[in-house]
């Protein structure tokens, strides 16, 4: 069977109740579990199980699904179990890294596939500076010392919009930004009595054609949009605010109505509408208030490239059993930059075996081997800024090992002259039994800096 440390994810084997679950969906709490328990769902056809003192949350199910099912129906499930359990046990826990780590479990052709997906970041940051010089002598001719930034509360907003952990608060913050700022630049009129003189959408939306004069809203919104305007009040105030900010809706049809935070596993309208947003926020923050952003722009089709070139260099998958910590819960990154120093290639080498499996490296520092399982890798890059490895591991390959702590990438950034590693780390470890084949899949995605941080 297959365990998320002491939790049953489902397999061949079956449960300690011989119950055999053919699919299921493992996450990862941000804190350990104080609670041990399981929660059935639709009539125990689902099972929702933690432990305490691990960090996994299982969802599993008996019935054989399809991938995307498993995932929207695990990740609902495993959300109303914490709300339950949180509240009862006054433990409130959080699932962490939504989106970017699970471990999933399902069946096809009577045979079990267990895919490992995670995500890793690839922040680009460079800057910029621009002079003007003289044409003749080519000195640098001094400029004006740009305007004083315009300080206003809606920049506390922006800031809890980027520490926020998590993708609705950041949404929610970022709003009460973009409201405060329009407010600031188009206040809301009031009648003489002091009652609000027009409804809400229709201040809203006058205060868009008022920041219109200034920021062209029909460049920051999809091409084909016939108005700017309306499609910005549709697309943010209605279909997300409204639905995000209230928790009330008409009789019978709640769910249509209301925006539930973390209701499914896909956000992509909540994470559509925040990129939107924010950099909407970003072009008022520079037109009205003179503020400069430190960022960075690389296009889709550069990052492709820029990723075809590393990956077409070789990279190396490793898992392996070493449950050392690593720094992060998660997921922790190293770079190493390229050398032609055959003394600091053999240092950088030790480093890179210390960090991938350091019980491995301590019983023999003289070993080239990694210790655990290296794979043949393919990868897929689309043109929307992902790029995504895939590593497999069939039956014979499974045999000689039946753990994983850490999933260990080491890849070339070779437009910027050094080797990235990035270790994936679950502590209470991947038990590897009773499935037919065993998938790896790492998705390395674009972000500028100064990129929404969601």
């Amino acid at each position: 069977m297959v365990k998320i440390g002491d939790i049953y994810l489902g397999g061949a084997e079956g449960s300690s109740t011989q119950l055999i679950f053919n699919s299921g969906i493992g996450f990862f709490l941000e804190t350990d579990s104080k609670i041990s328990n399981t929660l059935p769902f639709e009539n125990g056809k689902w099972e929702v199980e933690l432990k305490e003192g691990q960090r996994s949350i299982i969802a599993r199910c008996t019935e054989v699904l399809p991938e995307d099912h498993i995932l929207d129906l695990g990740f609902r499930y495993c959300q109303q179990a914490i709300d339950l359990l949180s509240v009862e046990f006054a433990e409130y826990l959080n699932i962490q890294e939504t989106g970017n780590f699970h471990i999933l479990l399902y069946k096809k052709d009577d045979e079990f596939f267990l895919k490992q997906v995670q995500t890793a970041f690839s922040t680009i940051t460079a800057r910029v500076e621009a002079v003007v010089s003289d044409t003749i002598t080519g000195i640098i001719v001094p400029q004006p010392a740009p305007p004083e930034p315009k300080l206003t509360s809606g920049l506390r907003y922006y800031r809890l919009s980027q520490n926020a952990n998590d993708l609705y608060e950041a949404y929610r913050n970022a709003f009460l930004s973009f409201e405060f700022l329009l407010n600031d630049i188009h206040p809301i009129r009031l009648k003489p009595n002091g009652k609000l003189d027009q409804g809400e959408r229709g201040w809203f939306k006058e205060a868009l054609k008022t920041i219109n004069s200034k920021i062209k809203l029909i460049d920051l919104v999809p091409q084909g949009t016939v108005d700017s305007i309306e499609y910005l009040v549709i697309s943010q105030y209605d279909n997300i605010r409204c639905k995000l900010f209230h928790a009330k809706g008409v009789a019978g049809q709640c769910q249509l109505n209301i925006i539930v935070p973390a209701d499914t596993f896909n956000r992509k309208d909540v994470g559509d509408a925040y990129v939107e947003l924010m950099i909407l926020l970003k072009n008022i923050l520079k037109e009205y208030y003179n503020i400069k952003f430190e960022e960075t722009c690389v296009t889709y089709s550069g990052f492709k490239l820029m990723m075809e070139n590393n990956l077409s260099n070789g990279c190396s998958l490793f898992i392996n059993d070493d449950d050392s910590p690593i720094n992060g819960n998660l997921i922790e990154r190293y770079t190493f930059p390229f050398t032609e120093d055959q003394l600091v290639k053999d240092k950088q080498l030790d480093q890179i075996r210390s960090l991938v499996s350091p019980k491995k490296f301590m019983e023999n520092p003289s070993s080239l081997e990694f210790g655990g399982l290296v794979s043949e890798l393919k990868y897929d890059i689309n043109d929307s800024g992902t790029a995504k490895i895939i590593g497999e591991f069939d039956k014979n390959e499974l045999c000689k090992i039946r753990l994983i702590h850490r999933t260990s990438l080491l890849y070339p950034r070779v437009m910027f002259r050094f080797f990235g590693l990035t270790i994936f780390y679950n502590r209470d470890g991947l038990h590897l039994s009773g499935i037919d084949k065993f998938e790896i899949n790492i998705y390395i995605k674009l972000k500028n800096k100064g990129d929404p941080q969601k």
